[in-house]
């Protein structure tokens, strides 16, 4: 039996939500992108200015001032640090992720024997189906990620075929989750 989930077109919406799962925006509280760039222009302006105001507060003795001036600086030094080292580089590895997947799950067809997408994934290849409805992550064990959006009408073919293989492990969610923690390497 071959299952064809034929073209799997994602529309604006779902492309909306498989991005907010997979780059992580589930975390954050939802915000446009135009608020995200204003919010990071106010760290990188603020910042500097809270030296300053940490030198007036030690100037003019005011010690509580100052510690909180001094310590959100910090803070802020230390996420933009951050950021501009290892989050931009995680968000752009994020984003070569989720076209490398959309790509592979643009036609896919399922068999008895396995998986063809970018390549063909036997069934023994597969360590972890996450099913988020209407979308099926395939997760290889080479880490490789493949996704499906499934509609009902195919959805029970393919909970048979995954039944009969008790090597893959099945996650049903309706929560976000993060997605990456299953493409990382695991000891």
């Amino acid at each position: 039996m071959i299952i064809k989930t034929g073209n799997n077109n994602f529309d604006e919406e779902d492309m909306h939500k498989l991005e907010s799962i997979l780059s992580l925006d589930y975390l954050k509280p939802i915000q446009t992108s135009e608020s995200k760039k204003k919010a990071h222009t106010a760290v990188i302006v603020l910042t500097p200015l809270l030296y300053i105001f940490a030198v007036f507060g030690l100037v003019s003795k005011n010690y509580t001032l100052f510690t909180v001036e001094i310590v959100l600086a910090v803070f802020f030094t230390a996420w933009l640090i951050w950021y501009y080292t290892l989050g931009k580089k995680t968000q752009e590895n994020l984003q070569n992720i989720i076209a490398n997947a959309l790509e592979k799950g643009k036609n896919i067809q399922l068999s008895e024997e396995g998986i063809s997408a970018d390549a063909f994934y036997k069934y023994e290849d597969i360590e972890t189906v996450i099913i988020y409805e209407p979308f099926y992550f395939w997760i290889t064990k080479e880490k490789k990620l493949i996704i499906m959006k499934i509609n009902p009408a195919k959805e029970e073919n393919i909970r048979s075929i995954l039944d009969k293989h008790q090597n893959i492990t099945i996650i049903k969610t309706d929560k976000p989750f993060n997605v990456y923690k299953y493409l990382k390497d695991r000891p």
